[in-house]
């Protein structure tokens, strides 16, 4: 399965990665290559619970044709 192919707010796993949960953020579609994401497991206590905004600088651009696992 593609990244792209997941809708916002869905978790997964990069299948060729670190074996970190990410969750899509935003689907940008055919305006670029990339969609933004969050990996959840580099979040503080405070951030996975909502008691703490998230920053802007942990969300990343990742490549929209990776290949992912759902989680």
């Amino acid at each position: 399965m593609k990244l792209r192919d997941l809708s916002e707010g869905q978790k997964f796993k990069f299948a060729n990665g670190n074996n970190k949960l990410y969750e899509k953020t935003s689907n940008n579609g055919d305006i670029a290559t990339y969609n933004s994401c969050l990996c959840i497991d580099d979040l503080l206590p405070e951030e996975r619970r909502g008691l703490m905004i998230i920053a802007s600088w942990k969300y990343k651009r990742m490549d929209k044709y990776a290949d992912v696992i759902l989680v």
